[in-house]
């Protein structure tokens, strides 16, 4: 991901993941998950055997009131939310909480063949108030030898608020990388772009874009 821990980037759960949080209950970090029913795009039957399957009509709401933000993501996936490091042990990124985040949930495709779709929500303090342009100067990714892996920069908007979108080169695929900043707090958002190792890409892509236009900011 965006700061020194670069390889945060890297998506693919290598380990086990926490059990999905109950519909409709509070999760482990006080985020709450409401029931709302719509079309998943991409959502067509397919052929058995085509490496793509129905997605799911419904889909939840995840709420974090703590941190201000809601979202959208299909019923099926699983939600993990990070907790504070307590050990030097090797972890998955996504189940703890690194650098300056003060809050991390992972949405994980959890009925998926080849490749599992993965979107993570952080959020940092901006505790030094640098604004989005010296947040992004700082904690530009870059390889071991300093060079950035930034690809391309394209201004975006996120909830009708400006927030930038970085193509980042993540070795096997593109990784997208999109940051806004919102009262003293930067989110950002990571998921998977172009990928030539997902068979269903096509798919994944719009359940991204459904999620990204779903997210609001509540406070």
């Amino acid at each position: 991901m965006l700061r020194k821990s670069t390889m945060v980037l890297s998506l693919v759960a290598a380990a086990a993941v926490a059990a999905a949080y109950a519909a409709g209950g509070p999760s482990a970090a006080g985020g709450a998950i409401v029931r709302g029913v719509g079309p998943a795009p991409g959502s067509a039957d397919r052929t058995p055997g085509s490496g793509t399957r129905r997605l799911e009509a419904e889909w939840l709401t995840y709420k974090q009131p703590a941190f201000g933000y809601e979202i959208e993501y299909p019923s099926d996936w699983q939600v993990v939310e990070a907790a504070p490091k307590k050990s030097n042990k090797a972890q998955w990124a996504g189940n703890v909480l690194l650098g300056n985040e003060v809050q991390k949930t992972t949405f994980l495709e959890t009925n998926h063949g080849i490749w599992q779709a993965e979107f993570q929500v952080s959020v940092e303090a901006d505790t030094e108030g640098l604004g989005l342009e010296e947040w992004l100067r700082r904690n530009e990714p870059r390889d071991v030898t300093g060079g950035s892996l930034v690809q391309d920069r394209t201004d975006v908007t996120v909830d009708g608020r400006p927030a930038v979108r970085l193509s980042v080169f993540g070795f096997d695929r593109e990784v997208v990388l999109i940051v806004l900043r919102h009262e003293k707090r930067i989110f950002r958002f990571d998921f998977s772009g172009r990928n030539p190792n997902d068979p269903e890409a096509a798919v994944h892509s719009a359940v991204f874009a459904r999620m990204l236009g779903s997210f609001r900011l509540t406070d």
